[in-house]
């Protein structure tokens, strides 16, 4: 499994004709003087860990996501696009449509209420 840590991230639905809906990642990585940002979308998420502190085991900000062959660490303060990949997300957005779905992107509250729903605390090796 791949580990992937998240630069500015938002989570995006992908809704089918039927209404069924699956939450994926819209990573947008960026770039430095010499190259430009770049962008990658996950597959659906399947299932989200709250992470701890290795200090004094707390509950963090920060979540692990995973997908079917990945590992995404992502920072909820760290949600958002740069303006670039906003632009290659309304042209997937456009081309969705013809494939009988559409995105929708989660704002930042939506994916705060959204991660906590569903993220289950990390268990420590002496926990499990």
């Amino acid at each position: 499994m791949s580990v992937h840590t998240l630069n500015s991230w938002v989570l995006v639905k992908q809704i089918d004709e039927h209404g069924n809906v699956s939450v994926r990642i819209y990573d947008s990585i960026k770039g430095g003087f010499t190259n430009g940002d770049l962008w990658k979308l996950s597959s659906a998420v399947a299932k989200v860990v709250q992470l701890r502190s290795d200090e004094d085991q707390r509950l963090t900000r920060w979540y692990s996501f995973h997908t079917a062959n990945s590992e995404y660490l992502g920072w909820l303060g760290a949600h958002g696009m740069t303006t670039y990949t906003a632009g290659i997300f309304k042209q997937l957005s456009e081309d969705a449509e013809s494939h009988g779905f559409r995105w929708e992107v989660m704002d930042a509250a939506e994916t705060k209420e959204w991660v906590e729903k569903w993220a289950e605390p990390e268990k420590r090796a002496e926990e499990s």
